[in-house]
């Protein structure tokens, strides 16, 4: 049975993409939703025209897996995802994509005050020129990057452990905010950089997650697709996820995901006013306050190659109100 909240999401949806027509899927997670779709017409003089409905709104555009013969980037984006003469979507992987995605952007333009000027684009089961692809047929983890110079967002196919990324909320809106980046700050690859835009990337899905299921998120990311029902990529709350760096002391660590976390834990002391083990370090700010802080310090502030210390800095000129738990939030992590 599709939701009145559902049904609510597409419709809003519609109107925001311009769009008059509705589709329905399963998901991953075994739910009928609908969603806005849009009609595309093939004309043909000989054969007449084809009309056929796609995974496609005014800010968002899903494919499948297609050819990697030639080296554009539209070949290289895939095949549409169409819809049955029932306007019926028969792909559940493309479903979530699709359907996370549209909340993700929802919450980001709605919440953080964020227009996305050209449609976020997402393959599915589909490697590319991605940094997993070399590892594709030996893959105990499915992978999603964000690959900027082809301006797209791509999950590779389900894994020994792991279903396709795109189950989880938070992975889908963690690649979405990579997008944002592109578009504004461009945080390059410098370790700093690369660091808080993972950390954005988290901090993002988190957000989404929790405005979207507002009595039932965590800290996790990445949970919902493990086969195991237990694992999950990080785990910001959990002292004890040797994933998740914590401190400056740390900085010797080289990989980005593991550095973010000493920026995901500032900002998870500075929501909870609590250090890891229960301990109070400050008065809490509330999340929506904290996020839209974190989104457009990063988003408008800072320079494409920086670090944690500016990052610090650019809080606090930004908010002085806030300036004494920021600070408490970041001595927290060494700064």
């Amino acid at each position: 049975m599709i939701s009145k909240k559902s049904i609510t999401l597409a419709l809003s949806l519609i109107a925001h993409g311009a769009l008059s027509d509705v589709g329905q899927g399963i998901n991953m997670a075994g739910n009928l939703v609908e969603f806005p779709i849009s009609k595309t017409v093939i004309e043909d003089d000989f054969f007449g025209d084809e009309t056929f409905f796609t995974l496609r709104s005014g800010v968002l555009e899903v494919r499948t897996a297609g050819s990697k013969m030639f080296g554009s980037v539209e070949t290289k984006f895939g095949l549409d995802v169409a819809a049955d003469e029932n306007l019926k979507f028969n792909d559940p992987v493309s479903v979530s994509a699709y359907t996370h995605a549209l909340k993700t952007i929802d919450v980001i333009e709605k919440n953080l005050n964020y227009k996305f000027e050209n449609p976020v684009r997402l393959v599915v089961d589909q490697y590319l020129e991605a940094p997993w692809t070399i590892d594709a047929p030996n893959l105990r983890y499915s992978e999603a990057g964000y690959i900027r110079n082809l301006g797209l967002i791509a999950f590779s196919p389900k894994s020994e452990n792991t279903t396709s990324l795109t189950k989880s909320l938070d992975i889908v809106a963690h690649e979405i905010a990579h997008v944002v980046i592109a578009n504004t700050s461009k945080l390059n690859s410098s370790a700093g950089s690369q660091a808080i835009n993972e950390a954005f990337g988290d901090l993002v899905g988190i957000y989404v997650e929790a405005k979207t299921n507002p009595s039932n998120w965590n800290w996790k990311i990445g949970e919902e697709s493990y086969l195991d029902g237990v694992s999950s990529h990080r785990d910001i709350e959990d002292l004890n996820d040797p994933r998740v760096l914590r401190h400056k002391k740390d900085f010797t660590a080289q990989r980005a995901h593991a550095l973010s976390g000493i920026i995901t834990t500032s900002f998870y002391y500075l929501v909870t006013g609590e250090d890891l083990y229960g301990d109070t370090i400050s008065d809490a700010v509330d999340l929506d306050t904290a996020m839209k802080l974190y989104f457009n310090t990063i988003t408008q502030d800072l320079e494409s190659s920086t670090n944690f210390t500016k990052l610090k800095a650019a809080l606090m000129k930004r908010a002085p109100e806030l300036a004494e738990k920021i600070e408490f939030a970041f001595a927290a992590v060494g700064m």
